[in-house]
């Protein structure tokens, strides 16, 4: 099975109140995992999918959106190779590519 295109469309509320089947499908979809208690997987799915809301976004110039999400998204690549969900080189791979300058291994 193919990894989905999108990122999912729900809610920081949906992820809150979505049964644990729904999140372990939403999760596996992306290849991630689902490993651990509920609450655990509630807080993963919101990190991984959700990193700035778009209320947020409206009031952020582009300079302070690109610095959240650098910040978030080492934030979450730290927390990913942590828990051996990906590797430490995949991460930084990841962040070249999508134009967030990490580019030494030191950086997460």
């Amino acid at each position: 099975m193919d990894m989905p295109l999108h990122y999912p469309r729900y809610s920081k509320e949906d992820y809150q109140v979505m049964p644990e089947w729904k999140l372990d499908r939403v999760l596996a979809d992306y290849g991630l995992s689902t490993y651990g208690d509920l609450a655990h997987k509630r807080e993963f799915a919101i990190g991984a999918f959700l990193w700035i809301s778009t209320t947020q976004s409206k009031d952020l110039s582009r300079q302070a959106i690109n610095s959240k999400l650098k910040k978030e998204t080492t934030s979450a690549m730290a927390y990913m190779i942590k828990k051996g969900m990906m590797s430490h080189d995949f991460c930084v791979c990841f962040m070249q590519h999508v134009g967030l300058d990490l580019v030494t291994k030191d950086a997460i």
